[in-house]
């Protein structure tokens, strides 16, 4: 009897230790889960493009903090490492904003371009002329542009700014004949008053105008195949742009007419979409409402 009873106790010892074997086992498989997860969780905060990008960082910490939960990270001897992430993300748009503003101001010199600032509130405002560069630190974003319109936006780095900028200045820079866009904006003026029934020396609000004026701004391709893939775009600020080069051309009176832009004021200058701001290579302008032709004594060309 006494080596049954021997026995018996034997196995109930090995299935008591089997038991506490397979809990351990099993504990140790979910931490190792849950190491692995917060791994996972840490390297996508550990990447430079993240950290040097307040958006993406704000973004990714989110996302990892779905993962490590507070109670895990102490649990993980995390809580330090978690505590630095939050006080580099407060920092971040600073720490950005003065990183880049030297590193911006030593590449335009080396390219030999002008920096100027013009506002340095949030979002800062620059100048490389003739285009203004908007820095949001918070999305981490470019926006550059020329007449208070957008014309590109990119990554907050002195490269792809510089990059950015020659693009979009490439675009507007298109081949210039002030006789010809003086022309073209002639007609568009007369088709503008035929659609609207008005008459010679009427004014033409430059929303009805500048859709005419696109159209004549169309190649052959567009003209024999009027699609999308042919049309070459013409928005506000290529406008306003072509107009600053016919002004420093002197090529605002031609064959005994004036062209004229008419001051958007009040309720004009407020709407959206119906002013256009009209500028120098500096950002000095005002919005203008309307265009139309006087009668010059001046020949122009």
């Amino acid at each position: 009897m006494g080596m049954e009873n021997g026995v018996v106790e034997a196995v109930g010892d090995a299935e008591t230790l089997l038991k506490g074997l397979e809990e351990a086992m099993q504990r140790l498989k979910q931490e190792a889960l849950a190491r692995d997860q917060a791994r996972k969780a840490l390297a996508s905060l550990a990447r430079l493009e993240v950290l040097q990008s307040p958006k993406r960082l704000a973004l990714k910490r989110r996302q990892a903090e779905r993962t490590l939960g507070p109670e895990l990270r102490e649990r993980l001897g995390l809580a330090t490492v978690w505590a630095q992430i939050e006080a580099y993300e407060c920092q971040a748009p600073l720490r950005l904003r003065r990183a880049l503003g030297q590193a911006l101001k030593e590449a335009c010199a080396r390219a030999g371009l002008e920096l100027r600032v013009v506002s340095q509130e949030e979002p800062v405002q620059l100048r490389i002329p003739p285009l203004a560069v908007e820095l949001d630190f918070g999305a981490g974003r470019a926006t550059l542009g020329f007449a208070r319109s957008a014309l590109a936006t990119c990554d907050l780095s002195p490269e792809r700014i510089l990059a950015t900028r020659e693009a979009a200045l490439k675009e507007l820079d298109r081949s210039f004949d002030p006789r010809e866009f003086f022309s073209r904006v002639r007609r568009a003026y007369g088709l503008a008053l035929a659609d609207s029934g008005g008459r010679e020396g009427e004014r033409v609000e430059l929303a009805r105008l500048l859709p005419f004026l696109a159209l004549l701004q169309q190649g052959t391709g567009f003209q024999r195949d009027p699609v999308r893939a042919a049309f070459r775009s013409y928005g506000r600020a290529h406008f306003a742009y072509d107009v600053l080069r016919l002004r420093r051309q002197g090529g605002l009176i031609q064959n005994g007419l004036r062209l004229n832009l008419g001051v958007a004021t009040g309720v004009s200058a407020s709407q959206p979409g119906r002013a256009i701001y009209f500028e120098d290579e500096y950002g000095a302008g005002e919005f203008k409402l309307t265009l139309y032709f006087t009668r010059s004594e001046e020949g122009g060309q």
